[in-house]
């Protein structure tokens, strides 16, 4: 017999209730003091990076949508139409809810998310891990993947909010992350960095998504975070937690709290 609450669909509605936040940003950004400060609400969880997960899922979702596809069992693409892009994305959804939840218990998580660094890549023209060049000789400019990226998370995750996390490339540049000279011409990664954050303002959604400075995090004014991060994602506001959170010194790095 079918229970009753999943014919009124009420397990629909119990998980559209979840809100979804994204931070966007370069490595040395700030993206790993904003997850901070973001996690110290118990009913936020924000993910950090996942070795660019969805970016690969997102891959796979482009290659559905290819046409070819025959019902003749000698054709090469036999039986091709059963790979169906809307159910893949619902499987991913659900996986993609899974994973960034974990043991986390979804009775106490209203907002949940991750950051991630590695779209850069898509604009990087240096190192091991630069994408642009092999982008461009398939004929796809980092301005179009970006763009085909992000409404991808939208339809994965609708209503989702992004924080496009931007950052003087030059102060980027001049981190620890960048600083192997053999590999990386500083002009080079400032003209990249341009270029990749350039796009944030092209691709936020008006009165929806969040186009952030930097120096909103480094002046540590609480005013200031309150009315440019907490009001526009319609999150709960505690004085003295973001002030611990903005005080604390992260681990991850050697150089200060702010290049992360």
């Amino acid at each position: 017999m079918t229970d009753p609450l999943k014919r009124v669909g009420f397990f629909e509605f119990f998980t559209e209730t979840m809100r979804f936040i994204f931070i966007i940003a370069a490595g040395r950004s700030g993206s790993t003091v904003l997850q901070n400060l973001l996690n110290n609400d118990l009913n936020v969880l924000i993910r950090g990076e996942n070795n660019n997960f969805f970016y690969e899922t997102f891959t796979t979702y482009q290659s559905l949508h290819k046409q070819n596809h025959s019902d003749q069992r000698d054709h090469p693409w036999f039986g091709f139409e059963h790979f169906e892009p809307s159910r893949y994305v619902k499987i991913i959804r659900k996986l993609g809810k899974k994973y960034l939840l974990g043991d986390y218990s979804r009775k106490t998580i209203q907002t949940l998310g991750f950051k991630e660094i590695r779209l850069f890549n898509l604009f990087n023209s240096q190192g091991a891990d630069g994408k642009k060049n092999i982008l461009m000789k398939k004929g796809v400019t980092p301005k179009a993947e970006l763009l085909a990226y992000m409404k991808y998370i939208k339809e994965l995750f609708p209503d989702s909010k992004t924080i496009f996390l931007r950052r003087k490339p030059s102060e980027i540049a001049q981190s620890g992350w960048w600083k192997d000279r053999n590999i990386y011409n500083s002009q080079i990664l400032c003209e990249d960095l341009e270029s990749f954050q350039n796009e944030f303002a092209n691709i936020a959604i008006p009165s929806h998504d969040l186009c952030l400075d930097y120096q909103t995090l480094r002046s540590q004014d609480i005013n200031i975070i309150q009315e440019s991060i907490y009001k526009p994602l319609g999150l709960e506001f505690k004085h003295h937690q973001a002030e611990k959170a903005l005080a604390k010194k992260l681990t991850h790095s050697q150089w200060n709290q702010f290049n992360g």
